[in-house]
């Protein structure tokens, strides 16, 4: 009885104390190929930004309404011939997680340096984005920064032209 008793308990305690899943990272795949999509954008590497996206990715950039990758690089190609020098500081801090409903998410802050055609201004706009992986691709991205300093920087532009 008393053995039976404790085989019980055993049991019990096994059941009782399942190990919980890791659900945050701060070194994976995923956050990899968020560092590899960071650096192909500092370096307009067009064919290996759309290696790290789905095909039916949804982008947001600072708005509610998304766009596909193919948008995102005609953009990003009509802004190389006017950017004279972008690239992302070793500011990047990522973490990854695992949530409730067993998406992944990337999520990232870093700051971003871009120096438009012959201005010698340099900019500096601190970048907090988020990425969802599934399959090792991106499906949907959500990135936010200050866009005034490029107001102000076209705004500037505008007023010297007349």
């Amino acid at each position: 009885m008393k053995k039976g008793f404790l085989f019980l308990c055993l049991l019990t305690a096994l059941f009782c104390c399942k190990q919980s899943e890791e659900r945050y990272y701060s070194e994976s795949p995923e956050i990899e190929y968020t560092k590899a999509l960071l650096s192909y954008y500092s370096t307009f590497n067009f064919g290996g930004i759309k290696s790290i996206y789905s095909d039916s990715v949804k982008i947001y950039e600072n708005s509610l309404e998304s766009y596909n990758v193919e948008k995102l690089l005609a953009t990003l190609k009509s802004d190389e011939s006017k950017i004279e020098y972008q690239r992302l500081e070793d500011s990047l801090h990522v973490e990854m997680i695992v949530n409730d409903k067993n998406e992944t998410w990337v999520y990232g802050w870093y700051l971003w340096k871009i120096k438009y055609d012959n201005n010698t201004k340099e900019y500096k706009v601190p970048v907090q984005s988020s990425w969802q992986f599934l399959n090792n691709k991106i499906i949907k991205e959500y990135t936010y920064y200050d866009a005034s300093i490029f107001y102000s920087r076209y705004d500037s532009i505008r007023i010297s032209n007349n």
